[in-house]
């Protein structure tokens, strides 16, 4: 059996594991880097990129409905499934191809296939056997089947991209983002929809006010929300169409199913047992705040750590991470500072903590909101508000985190979130100069009392 030797192995190219690989190179380790299926990992492939995309489609819907008010006379439209999915597949393509050049140009050896741990640092792949000083896993999440009956016969989001057409109805089982996404994605492609989840609300990890503006406009759109539902199977009916029954005896009738009830690690048939590494009650991946496991030499990053399943966060970890093997000291991400959105419709971004979280460690604070009608809704005549809101510490006036619901929230909240992490306080916010008309504006001149212009 040949036998190849390497500085780093790292198995897994998503997003840590490429960022990565391609700074060990460029600090002058020797790196080969092993991946099963695709360049990219989750986010490339069949995540953040692909869904964008398919967001930016989305979003037309919305423009086409409302350009008769501002002036535009279009002849009707009609959208197209198949040609958005070849236009978002060749994108995907390219990006792959851009992750290949980057890890090309750096020095680092691209192996495809399965990887299989056979020591703590000796992987077999496609019968050869290579050996690493330092080995990083960076192998990702994957959609989690919850055991019920029928559930073989739901999609997973990996299987969106490649409907080869739309379902005119869609039964979705979850509440997350990865759900709350796909409901607003497909309600406005036209199909009808039906969340089922078993939490009280949408997005538990994010603001509840933010959350609850979102949940009230897609009930607006027409999303049939069906929440503290639990699925509990899924019936395959004589004419093709799906059932999903729930604990209570509802009965959710839908052309296909959706699961997204959380992710799993991508650590099955990895050879794991050989390293004796510590997981978690859910099989992820235990390690510090730099990637360190409980094993010398042996890292781990990114999604199949658990944790906040973020590309900029999986990034993060692996610039932290290199610094630290070639360049020491160096500073772990905070997960306190970290900005995220959902791309759902409303779109929800945050920055920093959220009022509940500040609050369940002790902190006194202060809360600045509102709720306000954006000017493009002037025309529109659409009834959609927009939710912002600031949460201050108390002593220091430092803003502690930014939360909003509302057109352009994304782009928005990095701004904040610069904001955030350099520490600045409400008056500093106060003191800033607007841009007007915008938004963005009213984070500049926010009162403590919750407040709503019509």
């Amino acid at each position: 059996m040949t036998q190849l030797n390497y500085d780093l192995l790292v198995i897994g190219a998503g997003s840590a594991g490429v960022r990565a690989a391609r700074l060990a190179a460029q600090a002058g380790a020797k790196v080969a880097i092993i991946e099963q299926q695709a360049l990219g990992g989750t986010c490339v492939n069949y995540g953040c990129v692909p869904k964008k995309l398919l967001f930016y489609s989305a979003a037309y819907q919305t423009l086409l409905a409302d350009s008769g008010q501002f002036g535009w006379k279009t002849a009707s439209s009609t959208f197209h499934w198949q040609t958005l999915r070849e236009s978002v597949t060749a994108a995907v393509e390219e990006i792959q191809q851009a992750y290949q050049n980057t890890l090309a140009k750096a020095g680092v050896t691209v192996l495809f296939g399965k990887a299989k741990l056979t020591a703590s640092h000796t992987v077999q792949l496609n019968g050869q056997e290579i050996h690493a000083k330092q080995l990083l896993i960076a192998t990702g999440a994957s959609a989690f089947r919850p055991p019920i009956p029928g559930i073989n016969d739901a999609l997973t989001s990996d299987d969106m991209f490649c409907l080869e057409q739309l379902p005119q109805r869609l039964a979705i089982i979850g509440g997350g983002y990865i759900a709350t996404e796909f409901a607003g994605l497909m309600q406005r492609f036209g199909v009808q929809i039906t969340i089922i989840a078993r939490s009280p609300r949408l997005l538990m990890g994010f603001d509840a006010e933010c959350t609850e503006v979102c949940a009230r406009q897609m009930r607006a759109n027409g999303i049939d929300l069906r929440l503290s539902q639990d699925a509990t199977a899924i019936t395959r009916l004589a004419d093709g169409s799906l059932q999903v029954t729930t604990e209570t005896g509802q009965q959710i009738v839908a052309d296909q199913v959706l699961v997204a009830a959380g992710r799993h690690a991508n650590t099955e048939a990895l050879g794991l047992d050989v390293c004796q590494l510590d997981l978690d009650d859910q099989g992820f991946i235990k390690t510090d705040s730099l990637g360190r496991t409980n094993q010398a030499d042996i890292f781990a990053l990114g999604d199949v750590t658990g944790g906040m399943q973020l590309t900029p966060m999986a990034i993060a970890q692996a610039e932290a991470l290199i610094r630290h093997l070639f360049t020491p000291p160096a500073e772990p991400v905070d997960p306190d500072k970290v900005p995220t959105a959902v791309f759902s419709d409303p779109p929800i971004a945050q920055a920093g903590l959220t009022e509940a979280i500040a609050k369940s460690r002790g902190m006194t604070v202060k809360v600045y909101k509102k709720t306000f009608t954006g000017l493009r809704s002037r025309l529109s005549q659409r009834t959609a508000k927009n939710f912002i809101k600031l949460v201050v510490d108390s002593a220091s006036d430092q803003v502690l985190g930014a939360q909003m619901t509302g057109p352009d929230a994304s782009e928005i909240m990095q701004g904040l979130a610069i904001a955030i992490q350099a520490g600045a306080t409400k008056a500093d916010f106060d003191r800033t100069i607007a841009i007007h008309p915008t938004s963005a504006e009213e984070f500049t001149s926010l009162t403590e009392v919750d407040s709503e212009k019509s």
